[in-house]
């Protein structure tokens, strides 16, 4: 009996950003999906970013002030009266600590909306390198793959509803940019892999010869999933698949 490999569960911190504009409008949002970025840049620590999107505007004196936050009318959100606000926010960053280590920093609330798609998606970032590194890759796609588990089971959602940028631009649903197929490809993966394996996550663990109910929910989350029947019978045929990544 052969067994997929067991890898570190997910490294999953939270750190709000406090300061930023999404996190004091605090609007909630029905989570229907995920969508997968990739950050563009090459700097794999979270840091990079999560310093940055967690600050106060300046207000022309060398103390940092706190936003003033408006609303011109019911149309519009609120805004900083004197610097607009902080209007970029994602839901979490998956990259490198500052000793090396892959980790997930959860940054908002899994239900508050932000700006980086529409008001039904969770969206999270990961952190791009040089984009050669195999190592580097493997470990936060990794990473990525165990988050959008978790959030499949907090959720109830299925593996059509994962998407990346680059997708929900031809869906009408967000600015043109190429992440994630300008960066997984490079390393023999691609968004559909990415859903098969995420879903993957969620079998029952399965021995050859198994029957019974947890035959019966594999094919209730193969159906769900839409994935191809094959890939998913011969992932659970010939594999043990271990649950403790969860």
């Amino acid at each position: 009996m052969q067994t997929l490999e067991r890898r570190p569960p997910m490294n999953l911190i939270t750190q709000y950003l406090t300061r930023n504009m999404y996190y004091h409008r605090k609007d909630n949002m029905p989570v229907k999906g995920i969508l997968v970025h990739s950050t563009g840049c090459n700097n794999p620590n979270t840091s990079r970013y999560t310093s940055p999107w967690d600050s106060y505007h300046s207000g022309g004196t060398k103390k940092p002030e706190p936003h003033d936050f408006v609303k011109k009318s019911s149309a519009e959100p609120n805004t900083c009266k004197v610097c607009g606000g902080q209007r970029k926010c994602v839901h979490a960053f998956i990259g490198k600590d500052a000793n090396g280590n892959v980790h997930t920093v959860n940054t908002l609330s899994w239900n508050y909306q932000c700006t980086h798609c529409d008001d039904t998606r969770i969206g999270f970032e990961i952190c791009e390198d040089g984009l050669t590194n195999p190592a580097c890759f493997t470990a936060v796609y990794r990473e990525a793959v165990e988050l959008c588990a978790m959030l499949y089971r907090k959720f109830g959602l299925v593996a059509k509803d994962i998407i990346c940028h680059s997708e929900a631009h031809n869906l009408g649903l967000a600015s043109y940019h190429a992440d994630d197929m300008n960066w997984f490809p490079k390393h023999g993966k691609s968004v559909d892999t990415f859903r098969a394996e995420a879903a993957a996550l969620l079998c029952p663990v399965m021995q050859h010869g198994d029957k019974g109910t947890d035959v019966m929910t594999m094919q209730r989350l193969l159906n769900l999933s839409g994935l191809a029947a094959n890939f998913m019978y011969y992932l659970c045929y010939y594999y043990t698949i271990p649950n403790t990544t969860i």
